[in-house]
């Protein structure tokens, strides 16, 4: 009651005003009739008060509302006008922008910490061993490797998860030749194919060039051959190739390896999942797959799967912006 009435008060002052106005205009021009006066005063102001009653009464819960902030998210009803119901309306599209916009904030901080709790309780085992390495002589400068690239892989996930809200403001886009960047991740896990016993297979019949970004593409695909490498079989080989395919250009990392389930397939996007296959693997954190699709979708690369049990994996890109270059 106290909001409507600093509302209306500006107003019913001026009504009084104007009924003053008028009344004292009729007194000067010679009608001085005061009791007939006194009562076209009176019945102006019963008039006046009831429209604002009447006012009050429609718009009861509107300011019912504004007057307990609680109400206005939890008990939106219809208003009786329109400018009522247009304001209960926008107090709705409102807060339900702030909750969604609330709710996916609140998700992203719960990965990054249930992440980062992983990833902290997953590094400790590398380290661990890269201290025990050191107190041997001579120093296994191999195993010493295998475990860095452990961190090393580590740290990149994390800083990619770090990221994850914001990555459309990291990327630069420009010409990339894909056999190229395919070729500089197979070197960067040259170790890796080493100490596994994986030979890598680079195939690109033509010269491609696609519009992407070059930092983020080449996380995608080092998290794809790394997984590749990871899950093959002693002797296998993991292939990189690229081939046309209608209003599209892929490229496939296919591996021989001991494949993924079948139950495991439709969730392997989701972050944090390592399924029957990941379990096995202490390093694994579920966030490898989920953060390559992040970042691909956001690129307009289309990523997907498939795979058959002790047959091997391929996970292909397709891209829709790509020239041959003759």
């Amino acid at each position: 009651m106290k909001l409507f009435i600093r509302e209306i008060r500006i107003r019913f002052s001026f009504q009084l005003g104007l009924v003053g106005s008028i009344l004292l205009l009729i007194w000067l021009d010679g009608y001085q009739n005061i009791r007939l006066l006194f009562y076209l005063f009176f019945l102006s102001l019963l008039l006046i008060c009831l429209y604002w009653g009447l006012h009050y009464y429609n718009q009861r819960k509107f300011y019912k509302k504004l007057t307990n902030p609680q109400l206005i998210y939890t008990e939106l009803n219809e208003l009786k006008t329109p400018v009522g119901k247009a304001l209960d309306q926008l107090f709705k599209n409102q807060y339900k922008s702030y909750y969604q916009e609330t709710t996916s904030l609140k998700m992203t901080q719960k990965q990054q910490r249930e992440f980062m709790d992983l990833w902290i309780h997953q590094m400790k085992t590398p380290l661990a061993v890269i201290e025990l390495l050191l107190q041997e002589e001579p120093v296994d400068i191999e195993s010493l490797a295998e475990e860095t690239d452990r961190l090393n892989d580590g740290l990149m996930v994390a800083l990619t998860m770090s990221r994850i809200q914001n990555l459309q403001d990291d990327f630069v886009i420009k010409p990339l030749v894909i056999s190229e960047l395919a070729k500089k991740v197979i070197q960067e896990h040259k170790q890796t194919f080493i100490r596994s016993q994986v030979y890598p297979k680079l195939e690109f019949p033509t010269t491609v060039q696609i519009q992407s970004d070059q930092k983020w593409l080449h996380f995608i695909l080092y998290q794809l051959l790394s997984n590749a490498i990871k899950y093959s079989k002693d002797g296998g080989v993991v292939t990189i190739y690229g081939e046309e395919r209608k209003d599209s250009y892929a490229v496939v990392v296919k591996d021989e390896g001991i494949g993924i389930p079948e139950a495991d397939l439709p969730k392997i996007f989701q972050p944090f999942f390592t399924g029957e296959n990941g379990r096995k693997q202490q390093e694994a954190t579920g966030m490898g797959l989920y953060l390559s699709e992040k970042a691909a979708t956001d690129l307009g690369i289309i990523l997907s799967v498939e795979s058959k049990i002790e047959v091997g994996t391929s996970v292909t890109l397709l891209f829709s912006n790509w020239t041959i270059i003759k």
